[in-house]
């Protein structure tokens, strides 16, 4: 029954028993609420509402309804990119990625094989840049312009793939042509927002990223953009809107290892600014933080320092010292410090007491996971 019919039928019902005016209006206004409150309820997870669940990080949703619904249309090929943009949301999300890569390559393999395909070149690409295969995902990504020059979304993955490798010059240029193809590509417009960062244009970089988190509806956009928010703050030894930023990326995106150890040197950063009490309780959860770090990213330099940084404050000089040359050890691998910051940490750890309370990182370079971009589903 519609709620015109609901309406009348409790007119007509109301009026028989001469109820007074006030209370019809009661019960129409309760039926109204109730009416709205049925369809203010979340939706039912299905592939026709994938895109609204897929900002909002339902991925699992999407994918039990997904995978039912190819099993009965294997061919329907913009069901299997619904699909694929699902299990690359977990990858992105998730700290185990293999499993993840696992289910993305034997989906898309087939489709590939069948046809020449731009989307699921794409995607395949941004699978691999995800488990940090950089030259493979670089293969798919020129597929993929191959088939379409002008794909915005392909370019750029590109460009965050030489932003990964800290080829800045060719990172901004992909990124340039993504925006001047879609100037609302969302990854391109997070590459140029670091590079405002980087370059140290602050009002233009809090302006413009004030702009896309009001515009956007997207998760890991959102937390790309705290990410950023919350490491500016942090270099502007503001902890208290360092950490609020920082909380906010990691409820969107809890493996992002960058705003782990910033959010990490942040609660130490406060720990220093007061009075010690009990040291061991008060580093409890930034070494948590920092280890969990280092558990997504082995090699990331950064999270070492941060808890060389713990153990001296514990007063243990052989643990931080240990991290110390993690630190060092780690640098040349280590693709998410440039240059400039790499040569902070060792000049800092190059000693055999270490400067930890000096440290800094400058630069934005966390790329992969946190990219919304590459989870954007194309027209067929």
């Amino acid at each position: 029954m519609s709620l015109i019919e609901q309406l009348k039928k409790t007119q007509r019902v109301l009026s028989s028993k001469k109820v007074y005016i006030p209370v019809l209006v009661l019960v129409f206004i309760l039926i109204i609420l109730a009416t709205l409150s049925y369809k203010s309820s979340p939706p039912k997870a299905s592939c026709d509402n994938a895109h609204n669940n897929l900002s909002d990080g339902r991925y699992t949703d999407v994918i039990k309804a997904c995978e039912t619904e190819l099993t009965k249309d294997t061919s329907n090929l913009q069901l299997t990119h619904t699909l694929a943009t699902a299990y690359l949301g977990k990858m992105a999300t998730s700290a185990d990625k293999k499993p993840w890569f696992t289910k993305i390559y034997t989906l898309l393999s087939a489709s590939i094989k069948s046809t020449d395909n731009t989307e699921s070149e794409r995607m395949l690409g941004y699978a691999y840049f995800l488990i940090g295969n950089y030259p493979a995902a670089n293969d798919y990504y020129n597929k993929a312009i191959a088939l379409e020059p002008r794909n915005s979304v392909a370019l750029a993955d590109i460009g965050q793939l030489y932003e990964a490798i800290n080829n800045i010059v060719k990172a901004n240029r992909y990124y340039k042509d993504a925006l001047a193809i879609d100037a609302t590509n969302e990854l391109a417009q997070i590459g140029e927002i670091r590079n405002y960062y980087r370059y140290k244009n602050f009002a233009t970089m809090r302006d413009r990223a004030t702009k896309l988190l009001a515009k956007t509806d997207n998760m890991l956009t959102r937390a790309s953009i705290e990410e950023i928010l919350g490491i500016y703050e942090l270099s502007q030894k503001d902890t208290a809107r360092a950490k609020t930023h920082l909380a906010k990326a990691l409820s969107y995106n809890p493996v992002m290892p960058v705003a782990l150890a910033s959010y990490a040197k942040a609660l130490l950063d406060d720990i220093y600014s007061k009075p010690f009490g009990n040291i061991s309780e008060q580093t409890k959860i930034p070494e948590s933080l920092a280890l969990q770090a280092v558990t997504i990213r082995p090699n990331y330099s950064y999270a070492y320092a941060v808890l060389s940084r713990i153990e001296t404050l514990k007063g243990d000089k052989e643990k931080a010292s240990e991290y110390g040359l993690k630190v060092l050890s780690s640098l040349s691998t280590d693709t998410l410090l440039s240059s400039e910051d790499k040569k902070t940490l060792a000049k800092s750890f190059s000693t055999s007491t270490p400067i930890q309370s000096t440290f800094k990182v400058i630069s934005v370079t966390e790329i992969a996971a946190t990219s919304s971009g590459a989870l954007t589903i194309q027209k067929q």
